[in-house]
Order: C-alpha cells, then structure tokens, then sequence
C-alpha cells in the first residue's frame, strides 16, 4: 500500500504599510535663540499607530541646514560644509522621545537654520519629514553703567546705564534684550 502525505506549512507575516510619524518638538519654529537661550538638542517624539508585535521604529535621523550658508550647507557631524541632503542618526530611537545633540554643533551668528527629522520604522517604510526653521544670534549684548560715576561712591539712592544688542551693525535675527535681573 503506498501512502501519500501532503505537508503543509503555514507563515505568519505582518504586512506595514503605514509609517511611524515624528514630530519635532524642540527647538520652536521662528524663534530667535542664542547663547542664553540655547537650540539644542533637537528632540521630538515618534508615534507608531500599528500594534502588532514586528512593527515600530527602527530609527530616527535629523538634518540641519544653515539656510544662509550658501550652497551645499548642511550639519555633517563636524560642521556645516557637508553637502545637502545629511541626515544623522538620532539618539534613543526607541520609541517614544528621540534626541539629537553633538558637540560639534555650532551656530553661526545671524543665520536662519532648518532642522528636520525623519523615522524610519522596522519595514522600511518612511515618516513624512517633520521641519522647523529657527534663527540663531551669539554676539553677547554690552551694558554700560553710567550712574553712579566711577570711582569711590558713598551711597547712592539708584543705578543707571544703557544695554545694547547692537555691537556691530544691525543684524538680520537678534535674539533682542530680554528682561533678565541685571547683577552687579
């Protein structure tokens, strides 16, 4: 008697079509940041709307582009001489909350920049890009004080001067004078 077997065998598969989302939360568009008021990290937060075991992000990247640098200005891990498009890795790509720092981030004094972030989830698939522009100034404002006159002063009833943001010439996007307690 001749025996016949059919084997069949069964695979389970996850098919994603939808991508992770990323928001880029910090720094804020049109903002004007500084040296008092720092820009970096970057960070933001990713979103995954499948549930299924094999889905959700594998990783983040970020690209920072000096939009008054010319051609060709773009972050490249060192400085802003990197062609476009670079993308970096991000940190801490697990999901939720992701982050970009480096230590070899620096901004040049009145310029626009535009940083960007993408995800990329476990499939394959790509975020739509999330953007901001910000504006950055690093020239430190000046202060004089004008009362009491220099010198020996016994007592004195108040404080006079005048603050400047103004060190050399108008500037396209200054971070202005704020109303911070002035020590002396």
């Amino acid at each position: 008697a001749v025996q016949s077997f059919a084997v069949y065998s069964t695979y389970t598969f996850t098919y994603v079509i939808t991508p992770v989302g990323i928001s880029l939360d910090f720094p804020l568009a049109h903002v004007v940041y500084s040296g008092v008021m720092v820009s970096t990290p970057l960070a933001g937060v990713v979103t995954n709307s499948q549930f299924a075991d094999s889905t959700g992000v594998s990783t983040v990247s970020v690209q920072i582009t000096d939009l008054d640098g010319g051609a060709g200005a773009c972050f490249n891990g060192v400085n802003f001489a990197g062609p476009c498009p670079k993308w970096l890795p991000g940190q801490g790509n697990a999901s939720p909350n992701w982050s970009f720092n480096s230590a070899a981030l620096a901004f040049v004094n009145d310029h626009r920049f535009k940083a960007e972030a993408q995800a990329v989830d476990l499939a394959g698939n790509n975020s739509l890009v999330s953007s901001v522009t910000f504006k950055y100034d690093n020239e430190k404002p000046t202060s004089t004080i004008t009362s009491p006159a220099s010198g020996y002063v016994q007592n004195f009833t108040q404080i006079s001067g005048t603050a400047t943001d103004e060190r050399s010439g108008t500037k396209n996007y200054e971070a202005k004078l704020g109303t911070y307690t002035v020590k002396v």
